[in-house]
């Protein structure tokens, strides 16, 4: 189609799809979103939506009003952006075509759904010499942070907290601000940076970017100023509900990242997780602050006790509990409602769930006051009154349009009360008119209906035609009635659609100050919500704690003091769990781990890394006393790992991990390797890992030493402990009937022998090839290597099994016809016998 052939309604679309570029175009059609041309046809698989056409020319499909953020979600999922085009003018009073305009464009980082999570926050990057500013701003929960880092490690520091915030799309004022910091998707966005942001900052914040500690950190204000730029210039206003303001989770919090978490299986994509262990929340927001702290574990002494202290109370008080929990299931995510109502693009349901919301405040803090200071917040909860008495006016039952009436209650408004009499006067009115033209014309089945489109109308059945009075026009003609103008109906139409446009711009008008109350109120609602979410983690963690019998560890002193420590994961797949404890001084800060595979040293390990992790984060621990010193991070190199994209092998990525812990690991630290060195040959994996194990334990100062568990399959690592400083830990099998016994309990000591070839015929290798295993072992520990045959050209690479030439043997002797039942079952039951030994 040429720009020649256009409609005035294709080219208004036209002009606005100019404005937006590769974005789609949610064009606002009544009551779909419409998409034309290479959008339509970009867009209607993505959307999973029919593909038509205009005119039979210009593509297109088109989604539901109603079901915006479904649509919105899928194209984000497939990388597009979109922009959302609405009406400006009301299309009942309009005349000709009505105007539209872009109103507000949804990027991965600023979406902001009415259900469901967000993708991610929207962060900005900026650097100058060593000097790098960073900030991300999560919309959705009315929240941003910002940090500045300078020195030589500047740029490990950024990318560190990038990898923790996760952001879904990053601005920078150039490629070269990203580059080598951040891998993942880059905006390229100069004009949002620079622009004197302290000064402007200053006047939008107010006193909160010095309350935050950021008033003297300008490159973190260039990147805080670009964020709430770049969300002004995509919704259209400015962020007003953005109140919370606090510096980068970096003092007070334990050094870990993303890549410990997901090998802790703390976070993961698939699979049991820690935070869903942990996870009992009621309210949406509290699912979001109970990730935030489970992703930071603090590293301050007075916030984890703070929060073991509200955990300790509520669990004391499951009948409390019990009735928080109920009032804050019903509280909704209030943080939600206030963005989409502030942004401009909220509904009057919004405010009908906030009001709720709002309306179980007092409850809330009735349940709270009455358990005491322990039990609550450390910071206090805002009056809502006000802004509760004007949320009061707003229906429960209020729907998702502004201009459709029944959003108010009754005697919130004298006026829009009177005006909604008298619209249902008018309506009763109608009722009468009918039964009076039904007397009038001794039509009984004559009916006065309204459609949208021709308004109201007298319907008569086309058998009674010539009953209708002289003086109707005839509107609509149908299969079997036809639809009749009268002078009498088009009165009081006129009557009707004068009180109602009256009483719907009235009931409008009113809502939308409750909404400005709402908007005005924000800062109040998002202290709040935040207030709500708090207690919301630590009664869900009292909950889990009395479900999963968790005790309250002790973080203080400079000694490991571990009873019955169990994994929280593991022990819900394993029918018999067996825990384990250990006692750990300071004087031998490293511990060596030995015993064969499927025994259980690296669930031990992890246990106590995993624990030890619940406890920085206020959480209780899966043990019957947990005792510990104050860390400062968690290491761990578990599993194998490969980069393909960096063509970098397991081996490679192993050691370049390693060479990291080295780097940042320190006094308060615990460190946990599983199997280090076995990416490469047997003597030079020993080598590396007794190098790695003897630095860590005597090549530092003694201050500087970290806690360490290392697990091994290298026996030779135990003389190292023979020497000093080293603790022995072993978690050993042994063999019943034949039959291999993993005990899974670690105890002091080593373990008596790898058990290698045993778990390999536990976990079914063919019995020739276990054979053979044997006797190299044998050559081995004998000689140091496996010998090789004599023979070359003779040789057998597997042994005969003597069980089984014998069982042939016994097979080939047996007389079958001679065998009564009872000798079989005898002779079957020796054999299982001999083959269980």
């Amino acid at each position: 189609m040429t720009p020649a052939a256009d409609t005035p309604l294709m080219a208004q679309w036209r002009r606005l799809k100019e404005q937006v570029g590769d974005a789609w175009l949610f064009f606002r059609l009544g009551d779909f979103y419409e998409l034309f041309g290479e959008d339509a046809e970009q867009a209607a698989p993505v959307l999973e939506v029919q593909l038509t056409s205009r005119d039979g020319q210009t593509p297109m499909c088109g989604v539901p009003y109603h079901a915006l953020d479904v649509y919105v979600q899928r194209a984000l999922a497939a990388g597009r952006s979109v922009a959302i085009a609405e009406q400006l003018e009301d299309p009942r009073t309009t005349r000709g075509l009505v105007e539209r305009g872009v109103v507000r464009w949804v990027t991965p980082g600023t979406f902001v759904p009415e259900e469901g999570e967000a993708p991610g926050p929207v962060a900005a990057l900026v650097r100058q010499g060593g000097r790098v500013g960073l900030a991300a701003l999560w919309l959705a929960e009315g929240r941003a942070v910002a940090e500045e880092f300078h020195g030589p490690r500047a740029a490990e520091q950024a990318v560190r907290l990038l990898d923790r915030i996760g952001p879904a799309e990053c601005l920078v004022p150039g490629r070269s601000h990203g580059e080598g910091l951040w891998r993942g998707p880059l905006v390229e966005r100069p004009e949002l940076f620079g622009g004197q942001a302290g000064r402007r900052l200053a006047e939008a914040l107010g006193r909160r970017l010095e309350d935050a500690g950021l008033d003297q950190a300008r490159m973190a204000q260039q990147a805080l100023w670009a964020v709430l730029r770049y969300a002004e210039a995509t919704q259209g206003r400015p962020p007003s509900h953005v109140t919370r303001l606090a510096r980068g989770p970096v003092a007070g919090v334990l050094d870990v990242d993303r890549r410990v978490a997901r090998q802790l299986d703390v976070i993961g994509t698939g699979g049991p997780t820690v935070i869903g262990w942990l996870d009992c929340t009621v309210t949406p927001m509290g699912g979001r602050l109970l990730r935030q702290w489970v992703e930071t574990p603090s590293g301050d002494p007075a916030v984890i006790r703070r929060r073991q202290d509200a955990v300790a109370a509520w669990l004391a008080a499951p009948a409390a509990r019990r009735r928080l929990r109920a009032a804050l299931a019903r509280v909704g995510d209030v943080e939600r409602r206030v963005a989409r109502l502030a942004l401009g693009f909220g509904q009057p349901r919004d405010l009908a769930r906030l009001a709720e919301a709002v309306g179980r405040a007092e409850e809330v803090a009735r349940i709270v006051e009455a358990e005491g200071a322990a039990a609550s917040p450390p910071f206090g909860c805002p009056d809502l009154s006000a802004v509760a008495a004007r949320l009061a006016a707003i229906r429960p039952d209020a729907g998702g349009a502004w201009d459709e009436g029944h959003l108010l209650v009754a005697g919130a408004d004298p006026e829009a009360d009177r005006l909604r009499r008298l619209v249902e006067d008018r309506r009763a009115a109608l009722a009468d008119l009918e039964q009076r033209l039904r007397e009038e014309t001794g039509v009984r089945h004559l009916k006065v209906g309204y459609h949208r489109t021709l308004g109201y109308y007298v319907e008569v059945p086309r058998s009674q035609r010539e009953r209708v009075p002289e003086g109707w026009r005839l509107k609509q003609a149908l299969a079997t009635a036809d639809r009749w103008r009268a002078d009498v109906l088009e009165q009081l139409a006129a009557e009707i659609a004068g009180a109602e446009t009256e009483w719907l711009a009235r009931e409008e008008r009113v809502a939308r100050d409750v909404l400005a109350a709402v908007v005005g109120a924000a800062a109040a609602l998002a202290d709040w919500a935040e207030w709500l979410a708090w207690l919301d983690v630590v009664a869900s963690w009292a909950e889990v704690a009395e479900v999963r019998r968790l005790v309250r560890p002790e973080i203080g002193g400079d000694r490991w003091e571990l009873e019955a420590v169990r994994h929280p994961l593991v022990e819900l797949a394993v029918p018999h769990y067996v825990p384990s404890s250990l006692a750990w001084d300071p004087e031998v800060k490293t511990a060596i781990i030995t015993g064969p595979n499927m025994a259980g040293k690296s669930t031990f390990m992890r246990a106590v890394a995993v624990n030890a992790w619940l406890a920085h984060v206020g959480s209780f621990v899966a043990a019957t006393r947990w005792r510990m010193p104050l860390l400062d991070g968690i290491y761990t190199r578990i599993g194998a790992d490969d980069d393909l994209v960096r063509g970098q092998s397991t081996f490679m990525v192993e050691m370049a991990d390693m060479a990291d812990i080295l780097r940042r690991a320190g006094g308060r630290s615990l460190v946990v390797l599983d199997e280090l060195g076995r990416g490469t040959s047997t003597f030079d994996g020993m080598a590396i890992a007794w190098a790695v194990v003897e630095h860590l334990a005597r090549g530092l100062e003694p201050a500087r030493r970290p806690w360490t568990l290392f697990a091994t399959h290298y026996q030779e690592l135990t003389q190292l402990a023979e020497q000093g400083g080293i603790l022995p830990l072993a978690v050993d099998a042994t063999e019943v009937d034949g039959a291999l016994v993993f005990l899974h309990e670690v105890r002091p000591g080593r373990a008596s022998r790898s058990f290698g070839v045993a778990v390999a015929a536990r976990a079914g290798l063919p019995r020739p090839v276990i054979l053979r295993a044997e006797r190299l072992l044998r050559e081995w520990e004998k000689t140091g290597r496996p010998a090789p045959p004599p023979d070359r050209e003779q040789t057998r690479w597997w042994e005969p099994d003597p069980l089984l030439e014998s069982l042939v043997d016994d097979l080939r002797r047996l007389d079958v016809n001679a065998l009564t039942p009872l000798d079989a079952l005898g002779w079957l039951a020796e054999w299982q016998r001999r083959m269980r030994r």
